[in-house]
């Protein structure tokens, strides 16, 4: 069991301060309470934002019962200069309950890149969605990234080898297709020039209508069994 949070948006910027408000959907089970105030300043009296923050995770698809990895990427745009900024981490479910949270202080000078773990063992099956919100001083508002990712069961060997398998039978049918379907149409081609050729030949002279009948066996092994019974009297009329 894990505790789950259902928290309202951030108000307007008031006297230096956003609040929120946070219900914990699940009391039994109590897990650190996200924020519900944090600084801010009046966008007319301050200064543009010159931090940025960067989420990428190892893997977007975490096998139930393993943690999660995610690549932290820090930017200092403005004066360089160390800066200890507050970065906020939270996991929210499908149903947009927070279903964990925490924060850290990490000082910043230009550039800094780290891996952050998050212990995702407790987690149901399903989609979650991984906000972290960077803070610090003169601000005009936070900094954030937000990535998806999914706890998803460990594939067992029975379902990679139904995968294979029917990899395998598509495959199979590809080749019969190539094999089989393709020279019915050849023979579909051929019948219909070897008919047009013993037509023509009819009005010609015997050592004439024999070149033709030559010509015209180079083909005859691909016809079908059909074709052939119908050409075939039409041929040796031709030697006749």
């Amino acid at each position: 069991m894990y505790s789950k949070w259902k928290c309202s948006e951030w108000s307007e910027c008031k006297e230096g301060i956003q609040k929120r408000t946070c219900t914990n959907i699940n009391p039994s089970c109590n897990i650190e309470k996200p924020k519900t105030q944090k600084k801010c300043t009046d966008k007319n009296k301050i200064k543009k934002i010159l931090f940025d923050v960067k989420l990428d995770a190892l893997k977007k698809r975490v096998i139930y019962g393993q943690d999660l990895f995610v690549a932290v990427s820090l930017f200092n745009l403005g004066v360089p200069g160390q800066v200890n900024v507050s970065l906020t981490y939270e996991i929210t479910n499908s149903l947009g309950e927070i279903i964990h949270t925490h924060e850290e202080i990490i000082p910043v000078e230009t550039q800094i890149e780290f891996i952050e773990s998050f212990e995702a063992s407790e987690f149901p099956l399903g989609s979650y969605k991984l906000l972290a919100i960077l803070e610090y001083a003169e601000q005009t508002e936070p900094a954030q990234s937000e990535i998806n990712f999914s706890i998803r069961e460990e594939r067992s060997a029975w379902f990679i080898f139904w995968v294979l398998l029917g990899m395998a039978v598509f495959l199979g049918f590809i080749i019969y297709i190539l094999v089989f379907w393709r020279p019915n149409r050849k023979h579909t081609y051929y019948y219909k020039d070897m008919k047009e050729k013993i037509s023509l030949a009819q009005g010609k002279s015997r050592d004439d209508r024999k070149l033709v009948y030559k010509e015209l066996r180079k083909n005859f092994n691909d016809l079908n069994e059909k074709e052939k019974k119908e050409l075939l009297p039409l041929m040796e009329g031709l030697v006749r």
